[in-house]
Protein backbone atom coordinates (compact mmCIF):
# COMPACT_ATOMS: atom_id res chain seq x y z
CA UNK A 1 0.00 0.00 0.00
CA UNK A 2 1.41 3.58 -0.92
CA UNK A 3 1.62 6.58 1.74
CA UNK A 4 -0.89 8.37 0.04
CA UNK A 5 -3.29 5.30 0.20
CA UNK A 6 -5.40 4.97 3.47
CA UNK A 7 -6.59 1.85 5.27
CA UNK A 8 -9.89 2.44 6.76
CA UNK A 9 -10.44 1.41 10.20
CA UNK A 10 -13.60 -1.27 11.03
CA UNK A 11 -14.43 -0.41 14.65
CA UNK A 12 -17.19 -2.47 16.18
CA UNK A 13 -20.97 -1.12 17.99
CA UNK A 14 -19.64 -1.75 21.45
CA UNK A 15 -16.65 0.31 20.52
CA UNK A 16 -18.43 2.98 18.70
CA UNK A 17 -21.09 2.67 21.80
CA UNK A 18 -17.83 3.34 24.04
CA UNK A 19 -16.32 6.15 22.48
CA UNK A 20 -19.63 7.95 22.07
CA UNK A 21 -20.65 7.53 25.78
CA UNK A 22 -17.19 8.92 26.92
CA UNK A 23 -18.08 11.92 25.09
CA UNK A 24 -21.42 12.36 26.47
CA UNK A 25 -19.69 13.07 29.84
CA UNK A 26 -19.70 16.44 31.80
CA UNK A 27 -16.71 18.62 30.33
CA UNK A 28 -15.63 15.50 28.05
CA UNK A 29 -13.77 17.14 24.68
CA UNK A 30 -14.53 16.10 21.50
CA UNK A 31 -11.49 16.90 20.05
CA UNK A 32 -9.19 15.23 22.59
CA UNK A 33 -10.85 12.17 23.21
CA UNK A 34 -10.82 11.65 19.52
CA UNK A 35 -7.08 11.74 19.71
CA UNK A 36 -6.91 9.82 22.66
CA UNK A 37 -9.20 6.58 20.82
CA UNK A 38 -6.92 7.49 17.56
CA UNK A 39 -9.72 8.71 15.61
CA UNK A 40 -11.39 11.91 13.69
CA UNK A 41 -13.69 14.08 15.77
CA UNK A 42 -16.00 14.28 12.78
CA UNK A 43 -16.05 10.39 12.87
CA UNK A 44 -17.08 10.71 16.77
CA UNK A 45 -19.69 13.65 15.90
CA UNK A 46 -21.17 10.80 12.99
CA UNK A 47 -21.46 8.29 16.12
CA UNK A 48 -22.99 10.77 18.10
CA UNK A 49 -25.92 11.11 15.98
CA UNK A 50 -26.47 7.46 15.46
CA UNK A 51 -26.68 7.16 18.74
CA UNK A 52 -29.17 9.29 19.07
CA UNK A 53 -31.14 8.30 16.40
CA UNK A 54 -30.92 4.77 18.10
CA UNK A 55 -28.90 3.49 15.27
CA UNK A 56 -26.06 1.74 17.62
CA UNK A 57 -27.85 -0.41 19.72
CA UNK A 58 -26.39 -3.74 19.90
CA UNK A 59 -29.22 -5.80 19.14
CA UNK A 60 -30.29 -3.33 15.98
CA UNK A 61 -27.00 -3.92 14.64
CA UNK A 62 -27.49 -7.84 13.95
CA UNK A 63 -29.15 -8.34 10.74
CA UNK A 64 -31.31 -11.63 10.46
CA UNK A 65 -32.98 -13.73 8.02
CA UNK A 66 -36.20 -14.64 7.98
CA UNK A 67 -38.11 -17.18 6.01
CA UNK A 68 -41.54 -15.66 4.54
CA UNK A 69 -43.99 -17.47 2.52
CA UNK A 70 -45.87 -15.88 -0.43
CA UNK A 71 -49.64 -17.01 -1.17
CA UNK A 72 -51.75 -15.53 -3.80
CA UNK A 73 -55.01 -13.83 -2.40
CA UNK A 74 -58.12 -14.45 -3.71
CA UNK A 75 -59.69 -11.64 -5.20
CA UNK A 76 -61.95 -9.27 -3.02
CA UNK A 77 -65.88 -9.73 -2.95
CA UNK A 78 -67.03 -6.93 -4.70
CA UNK A 79 -68.83 -4.42 -2.57
CA UNK A 80 -72.51 -3.87 -2.94
CA UNK A 81 -73.72 -0.42 -3.20
CA UNK A 82 -75.34 1.27 -0.22
CA UNK A 83 -78.93 1.12 -0.18
CA UNK A 84 -80.72 3.88 -1.81
CA UNK A 85 -83.00 6.07 0.11
CA UNK A 86 -83.35 9.97 0.69
CA UNK A 87 -81.68 12.86 2.94
CA UNK A 88 -83.15 16.39 3.34
CA UNK A 89 -80.23 18.82 4.79
CA UNK A 90 -81.08 22.46 5.73
CA UNK A 91 -78.38 24.71 6.31
CA UNK A 92 -80.03 28.14 7.25
CA UNK A 93 -81.80 29.36 4.10
CA UNK A 94 -80.76 26.51 1.36
CA UNK A 95 -81.68 23.35 1.39
CA UNK A 96 -80.16 20.06 0.19
CA UNK A 97 -82.11 16.82 -1.23
CA UNK A 98 -80.54 13.80 -1.97
CA UNK A 99 -82.45 10.66 -3.60
CA UNK A 100 -80.49 7.16 -4.13
CA UNK A 101 -77.30 6.87 -3.40
CA UNK A 102 -74.85 9.61 -3.91
CA UNK A 103 -70.78 9.72 -3.98
CA UNK A 104 -69.95 10.98 -0.54
CA UNK A 105 -67.34 13.31 -1.91
CA UNK A 106 -69.68 14.92 -4.12
CA UNK A 107 -72.49 14.96 -0.87
CA UNK A 108 -69.13 16.59 1.31
CA UNK A 109 -68.56 19.20 -2.00
CA UNK A 110 -72.85 19.62 -2.14
CA UNK A 111 -72.33 20.59 2.07
CA UNK A 112 -69.16 22.84 1.68
CA UNK A 113 -70.92 24.89 -0.82
CA UNK A 114 -73.92 25.02 0.91
CA UNK A 115 -72.36 26.60 4.17
CA UNK A 116 -70.38 29.13 1.97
Amino acid sequence: MSETQRRYQQHSVARKREVVEASMRPGASVAALARDYGINANQVWAWRKLYSEGRLDTAASVSAVVAVDVVAMPDPEPVAPAASGSLEITIGPSRLCVTGSVDPLLLRTAIAALRA
